[in-house]
Protein backbone atom coordinates (compact mmCIF):
# COMPACT_ATOMS: atom_id res chain seq x y z
CA UNK A 1 0.00 0.00 0.00
CA UNK A 2 1.21 3.37 -1.39
CA UNK A 3 2.39 5.76 2.02
CA UNK A 4 -0.78 8.23 2.83
CA UNK A 5 -1.09 11.45 4.44
CA UNK A 6 -4.01 13.05 6.46
CA UNK A 7 -5.37 16.56 5.89
CA UNK A 8 -8.16 18.19 7.38
CA UNK A 9 -11.38 19.38 5.26
CA UNK A 10 -13.73 21.96 6.00
CA UNK A 11 -16.68 22.66 4.07
CA UNK A 12 -19.86 24.76 5.37
CA UNK A 13 -22.48 22.99 7.64
CA UNK A 14 -25.03 23.69 5.13
CA UNK A 15 -23.92 21.63 2.35
CA UNK A 16 -25.08 18.70 4.00
CA UNK A 17 -21.56 16.49 2.47
CA UNK A 18 -22.15 13.58 4.71
CA UNK A 19 -25.96 13.37 3.72
CA UNK A 20 -24.61 13.71 0.06
CA UNK A 21 -22.03 11.46 0.13
CA UNK A 22 -22.96 8.45 1.83
CA UNK A 23 -27.03 8.79 0.77
CA UNK A 24 -27.17 10.33 -2.59
CA UNK A 25 -23.65 8.68 -3.99
CA UNK A 26 -23.70 5.61 -2.01
CA UNK A 27 -19.79 5.91 -0.94
CA UNK A 28 -19.44 3.89 2.43
CA UNK A 29 -18.20 7.82 4.08
CA UNK A 30 -17.44 11.19 3.33
CA UNK A 31 -13.76 10.13 3.39
CA UNK A 32 -13.92 7.58 0.91
CA UNK A 33 -16.22 9.74 -1.63
CA UNK A 34 -13.22 12.90 -1.29
CA UNK A 35 -10.54 9.95 -2.07
CA UNK A 36 -12.28 9.53 -5.34
CA UNK A 37 -13.06 13.23 -6.41
CA UNK A 38 -9.30 13.63 -5.79
CA UNK A 39 -8.21 10.27 -7.95
CA UNK A 40 -9.73 11.64 -10.32
CA UNK A 41 -8.88 15.22 -10.82
CA UNK A 42 -5.33 13.97 -10.11
CA UNK A 43 -5.78 11.21 -13.17
CA UNK A 44 -7.31 14.14 -15.21
CA UNK A 45 -4.49 16.80 -14.17
CA UNK A 46 -2.05 14.18 -14.77
CA UNK A 47 -3.24 13.50 -18.69
CA UNK A 48 -3.71 17.47 -19.57
CA UNK A 49 0.06 17.93 -18.60
CA UNK A 50 1.96 15.02 -20.39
Amino acid sequence: MAESQSFLVTVPGDWDLEEYAKEKRKFPSVQDYIRELMRRDIEEYEKAHK
